[in-house]
Formats: C-alpha cells, structure tokens, sequence
C-alpha cells in the first residue's frame, strides 16, 4: 500500500510547489507535463530532486538536467543513477591521482614575525 505522502512524491507537480520551486503556472505547467510524456514522471522527479539538493530551485536548471540526459540517451531512472555512480567513481579516482603538493620544512626553520618591519 502506498501512503499519502508516498503518492504526492511521485507526483512532479506537487513536489515542485512543495519544494521551493514556486507557484506552477499555467505555462510551466505544460513544460513539466510535456517532459513527463517525452522521458516519464521518474525522470522529471529525479531532475528535480538533483536541483534541489544543489541548491538550485528553478525550473531552466532541471530543464538543463532532463536535455543532457536526453543527449546522452538516459530513459530509465536506473540509467541516470548508474551513470551518476561512474562520474562520482571517476572524480573520486582523479582525486587520488593528483600528486599533492608538500614541501618540507627545514628541522632548524624560526618564523620571524617580525622579518623586515623597521623599527
């Protein structure tokens, strides 16, 4: 059985309104409809879910998620979420590639404060 609150997550519209996102037009209403039928209400979510945690509530941001994920041929939640798993992976792989930067200081090294102040 699905609750209440379960059922209004999945619903694009409402999640919109109740997250920061605003008040939906009656335009933005037929822009969020119409990504529904083209990818599904799954997609149109997750888009959003990601804008919300980025902190960035606005609607050309998700619209921005939901094209790139049409360019790179997503139509499945799964597909989003695998290759978001491949991107953190590969981020976290560069990181640990990349030689840090460390010098050694001298064991006799004094931090002269008062280098080159006239007295």
């Amino acid at each position: 059985m699905v609750t209440h609150a379960r059922a209004e997550e999945q619903n694009p519209f409402t999640f919109f309104e109740q997250n920061g996102f605003g008040t939906i037009s009656g335009y933005l209403f037929e822009k969020i409809q119409a990504w529904c039928e083209d990818l599904s209400q799954e997609l149109v979510l997750e888009a959003m879910k990601i804008a919300v945690e980025s902190g960035n509530k606005n609607w050309s941001y998700v619209e921005g998620i939901l094209r790139r994920w049409v360019d790179k041929g997503y139509q499945t939640i799964n597909e989003v979420r695998a290759a978001q798993k491949k991107y953190r992976e590969r981020l976290d792989k560069s990181a640990k590639q990349k030689p840090r930067m460390e010098r050694d200081i001298p064991r006799n090294f004094i931090l002269d404060m008062d280098a080159g102040e006239d007295e």
